[in-house]
């Protein structure tokens, strides 16, 4: 992977190999917290009581698709599609903010 901006004439091949190495790293840590966000709000989603049962259907369906995006996501990411994958984790944690407004409908 390329650092987006680079010009590649401007580096040398080991210069870009360890700028490469660091956007990874940098990459990957910012996927991470994208994750551990999305699974919180799932977590959270799928403890949180249903208040009005008529909601229940909504809920799960929340919850369904939030764990749908997920795995998008997981597949985003393993293929070293970042920005994709951090896409992905924002949808998969909208859909578990949605199942808690649902939860919480009286």
């Amino acid at each position: 992977m390329l650092c987006r901006g680079l010009s590649p004439k401007k580096w040398t091949d080991s210069e870009i190999a360890a700028l490469d190495k660091e956007c990874d790293l940098i990459a990957n840590l910012l996927v991470k917290a994208d994750e551990l966000l999305a699974l919180t709000a799932l977590n959270d989603a799928k403890e949180m009581p249903i208040k009005n049962p008529k909601y229940t259907k909504q809920v799960m369906h929340e919850i369904e698709e939030s764990e749908e995006e997920l795995q998008e996501a997981y597949k985003e990411w393993s293929d070293l599609e970042y920005e994709e994958a951090i896409e992905e984790f924002g949808d998969a944690w909208e859909h578990a903010q949605h199942a808690i407004k649902f939860a919480n409908k009286t």
